[in-house]
């Protein structure tokens, strides 16, 4: 069901229709689930060391590292205008 709510980004009120169960229930099950999601899931590290990245890095990554840092703070640099305002 959580699952569904958040693919389909299904309401409560088609959820409880579909289950057999009131959307008190339907609301109260999606929490539930999310913060057991955010608790089992905040475990793990999704972003590796800067050595463990180092270590791996191709060759060819590693010869032009100078140029793609160089390039990277060019663009992060660049201010650009609003055109909304």
């Amino acid at each position: 069901m959580t699952l569904m709510k958040l693919r389909l980004a299904t309401n409560d009120f088609e959820l409880s229709i579909l289950f057999g169960i009131s959307q008190k229930m339907v609301s109260k099950n999606f929490l539930t689930w999310i913060n057991f999601m955010f608790y089992q899931l905040s475990e793990i590290n999704f972003w590796p060391t800067k050595q463990a990245v180092s270590d791996t890095m191709p060759m060819q990554f590693k010869k032009n590292i100078f140029h793609q840092h160089e390039l990277l703070s060019t663009l992060l640099n660049f201010q650009y205008k609003n055109p909304l305002t």
